[in-house]
């Protein structure tokens, strides 16, 4: 069973990504991505409570540091201008930014043992702006 957090769509070719955490203790949060296509092209059974899981994914991910731990819990997800890659923002201060086979690319620890609320790009993707109960910061992506 998952919890839904974000559905962000990319910039123009026709994916989304789910932002979900499982209701299970010590567990990370989850980035999974689909394709319009695949997805309505999908023989869906009725009845199905597994339907999500059959549905072919482009990519499906945990939200970690390194390797498998430790988990983290996610709080936001943005594509990235390359529409390859995201970031994510964590409710321990960490910023993430992973590719599409969730190898981490860059990680930077923001806001020390703080929950981040938001973050944002500037329009040309330039920066990022983080939001958090300790201040905003903004970083060069």
């Amino acid at each position: 069973m998952y919890k839904l957090k974000q559905i962000e769509f990319d910039l123009g070719s026709n994916r989304f990504f789910l932002l979900h955490d499982e209701y299970k203790p010590n567990t990370p949060s989850h980035i999974k991505v689909y394709d319009f296509k695949t997805l309505f092209k999908f023989d869906v059974e009725k009845d199905d409570e597994k339907i999500a899981d059959k549905i072919p994914k482009l990519a499906d991910f945990a939200i970690v540091l390194d390797g498998e731990k430790p988990n983290k819990i996610a709080n936001r997800a943005l594509w990235y201008v390359d529409n390859e890659s995201f970031f994510v923002s964590t409710n321990d201060g960490w910023v993430i930014h992973y590719d599409m086979k969730g190898n981490i690319i860059k990680k930077a620890l923001v806001h020390e043992a703080t929950k981040i609320n938001s973050i944002a790009f500037s329009k040309n993707f330039a920066v990022l702006a983080t939001a958090a109960d300790n201040g905003s910061k903004i970083l060069d992506p």
